[in-house]
């Protein structure tokens, strides 16, 4: 085999697999978030002409053409927080690529009750024949990619046990042998708590959304509750609207876990167990909302002020807890951004007498 040839077209070869490797990239994130499947990162890279040099060298004499025959020239890893991710993953990079079946593995199915090591999907692909079709793909229709699927704690396993020098279960010295299926066995185990911790959140969430649809508001203020709360009920709409009314503010709908946060330490600081004492705060609070957007920031302030609507949900309760003179405690916004809180209700109640 003549080496420097290939180790040439390698070279020539790299700005292909450079864009192959990140349109796939692309592409694989598109597909997850189609789905609505959460992943913690992908990590994608080209072989080096080092390394692929030295693949030649340890192992030149088994290939006829190195750049068809070696897999792995573009690899991709995608890293999911939770076990039944790995199937769903593998499932649609199944769907939406020739997979090439002597080449990949399911460790989750093929590794032995009483065998060492991460469960971890492997599967090389190539492009479908449709997609391969498509002018911006047709140039990388006959290059394959291995796209590992694992969850974060099998990401764990796998970098420290590479680490360790550890492959094979026949690697491992007998004396470490056992400490390494217990760790191996704990970790399986941690994946499918989370699993199920992911169930229960699940569950708890929708018994949360049906108790507030129903208006049955007597549970606990947790993040959870808050945020169904915000979405099931009117304060959305009604918050919604005197944002719009005033014209000063931008508002989405992403409701941040630091704006949720916020709403859960001033309900504390209220004196709210439930999320009926909250209902009953914004129902009988509806006048003092609306007065209180009309006056928040001057008509004349140049930047408009920005939120979630459970930003401004907690902006209001802010007023409502300095209207009541309740203490608070400014470790979550600025201190102007107080002070203009505190301004709004000293004008309110100006406007009253």
């Amino acid at each position: 085999m003549n080496k420097n040839k290939f180790l040439n077209e390698f070279s020539e070869l790299s700005p292909t697999l450079e864009r192959f490797k990140t349109k796939v990239e692309t592409l694989v994130q598109d597909l997850l978030e189609n789905e609505n499947i959460q992943y913690h990162v992908i990590e994608s890279r080209t072989k080096t002409l080092s390394s692929f040099k030295s693949k030649l060298e340890t192992k030149g004499e088994k290939y006829d053409n190195p750049l068809e025959e070696i897999i792995d020239l573009v690899g991709l890893r995608v890293i999911l927080y939770y076990l039944e991710d790995v199937s769903k993953v593998r499932d649609l990079i199944e769907k939406e690529f020739k997979v090439i079946p002597e080449h990949s593995s399911d460790k989750i199915k093929n590794l032995k009750p009483n065998e060492f090591g991460y469960l971890s999907v492997h599967s090389v692909i190539k492009l479908d024949t449709k997609r391969a079709k498509l002018t911006e793909w047709k140039k990388y229709k006959n290059i394959s990619a291995e796209i590992q699927i694992r969850t974060v704690l099998q990401h764990s396993w796998a970098s420290i046990s590479h680490i360790l020098l550890y492959k094979k279960e026949a690697d491992i010295p007998n004396v470490l042998k056992r400490k390494l299926n217990r760790l191996s066995g704990l970790l399986e185990l941690a994946d499918e708590q989370f699993q199920e911790l992911k169930i229960e959140q699940e569950l708890t969430l929708k018994k949360i959304s049906e108790s507030i649809t129903n208006s049955e508001f007597e549970i606990d203020i947790n993040s959870n509750s808050i945020k169904k709360f915000i979405e099931n009920t009117k304060i959305e709409s009604l918050i919604e609207h005197q944002l719009d009314l005033y014209k000063r503010f931008g508002h989405n709908y992403e409701n941040e876990a630091d704006d949720i946060s916020q709403i859960i330490t001033l309900t504390n600081t209220l004196g709210f167990k439930t999320i009926n004492d909250l209902n009953e705060c914004i129902e009988n609070s509806v006048e003092f909302i609306n007065q209180f957007f009309m006056n928040f920031y001057s008509e004349d302030e140049d930047d408009s002020t920005l939120g979630s609507i459970a930003h401004f949900l907690a902006v209001v309760l802010a007023g409502i807890n300095i209207r009541d003179e309740n203490k608070l405690e400014m470790d979550f916004w600025s201190v102007p951004y107080w002070r203009e809180i505190k301004n709004t209700v000293n004008r309110i109640e100006k406007n009253v007498s």
